[in-house]
């Protein structure tokens, strides 16, 4: 299960094309595209790489589990008690934003004390609040004035083997969109020889494909997602060690359909 690509993965957009709209500005002037080539691949080259040494990231590893505890958590009648045990508090908690900062808020102490904060962490932080805000999203919570067992029931949904799969593609796809722009962005600085490109968050046809891209990219681990986490919390329960297991094939599955499309530039 853990060495094939499952599912039929959507046709993404050229990582190239990607790349020039970061690389041409709005008055009209772009890069060669001999550049726009070495910057989409300098990139590219970069992530694959990263990604495989990204498992030694504890950060990663600790948000992860937290992130799948939270899922399995989700089963249990007293699902609040279950997430406390985590060190995630939600006694106080009547809203879908103010769960999503107790969850942080857990994370944040979890690394201050079992690991160090790095930019991986920080990246895996931000793509689990990601996918967060898509589960609530997706159930029409506002984030504001929603009872807590409506926030309770949406919860719920992602301890099955579908919702998971979605919780878990939808963290991959955020963590590998917010990688790239970190690479992708060093990759244009020296290109340009110190120069700044507009910033990424003001183009928005550059941020939408790239998200578009990640999500399609990423869907090399989506079934694989629901299938493990459905087996393993049935037959053992989610632990550090089979979570960090299963990061660490889910990351050599990103980094090798990166290097696929390296290949394809």
């Amino acid at each position: 299960m853990g060495h094939n690509r499952l599912g039929k993965i959507p046709t993404t957009r050229q990582w190239k094309s990607i790349v020039e709209l970061l690389t041409s500005s709005e008055a009209g002037s772009s890069t060669p595209a001999a550049d726009v080539d070495a910057i989409a691949k300098q990139s590219l080259l970069a992530v694959e790489h990263a990604l495989q040494f990204a498992i030694a990231d504890d950060g990663l590893r600790i948000t992860f589990f937290l992130l799948t505890k939270l899922a399995e958590s989700a089963k249990e009648r007293d699902w609040e008690s279950a997430l406390k045990s985590l060190g995630i508090e939600t006694e106080n908690c009547k809203t879908a934003v103010e769960l999503s900062f107790a969850i942080q808020d857990a994370l944040d102490d979890q690394i201050e004390t079992k690991a160090r904060a790095t930019d991986v962490s920080e990246i895996a932080k931000q793509a689990a609040g990601d996918a967060l805000h898509r589960l609530f999203q997706n159930h029409q919570l506002t984030l504001f004035g929603e009872e807590k067992s409506t926030i309770g029931s949406a919860i719920k949904t992602i301890s099955s083997k579908n919702g998971y799969a979605e919780l878990g593609h939808t963290f991959f796809s955020q963590f590998l969109s917010r990688y790239l722009n970190f690479y992708l962005s060093r990759a244009t600085a020296s290109a340009a020889g110190g120069e700044r490109f507009l910033q990424t968050g003001d183009i928005s046809s550059f941020n939408d494909a790239l998200q578009s891209h990640c999500r399609q990219s990423s869907f090399v681990v989506r079934d694989f997602c629901g299938s493990w986490y459905s087996k393993t919390s049935f037959k053992e329960g989610i632990n550090k060690k089979n979570s960090s297991g299963f990061l660490k094939v889910a990351l050599n599955k990103l980094s090798k359909e990166m290097a696929r499309q390296g290949r394809e530039q």
